[in-house]
């Protein structure tokens, strides 16, 4: 029972019932109506616009500083970063700088001496103490 209590009732059903749905809805579409190279497309950047908003926005701006850049530009990073599931920025970021601070230490939010998902996908509720 106790393992039940640190699970994230949130996030796991989202990342187990996410896949799920995709490969049923998806497959269905694809049998019915096939793939248009438009679709094929969108898809493509789709996944560079998230991917850039994690790496460049979500952890080279606003996690690290490296860089300014304009109000667009933030508000591209914002959305796609969004769009690719990460929690929010300031949610992302404050991790990110207590991982940095306290690596694969009890403080750290995404200590690999916890796990594989501990670390990459976090199921459980944060079990290291906030500063």
């Amino acid at each position: 029972m106790r393992g039940l209590k640190r699970v994230n009732w949130v996030t796991a059903p989202f990342l187990v019932l996410t896949p799920l749905v995709a490969v049923i809805w998806g497959g269905s579409y694809l049998a019915m109506f096939g793939v248009h190279p438009s679709e094929v497309l969108l898809f493509l950047l789709y996944i560079a616009a998230t991917a850039f908003s994690i790496t460049a926005g979500y952890h080279r701006h606003f996690a690290h500083g490296a860089y300014e850049c304009r109000r667009f530009v933030k508000a591209f990073y914002l959305l796609f970063g969004a769009a690719a599931f990460q929690h929010s920025v300031l949610n992302w970021a404050s991790d990110h700088r207590r991982h940095h601070l306290n690596i694969d230490e009890d403080l750290d939010p995404y200590n690999i001496k916890r796990g594989f998902l501990w670390e990459h996908v976090r199921l459980a509720h944060g079990e290291a103490a906030k500063p």
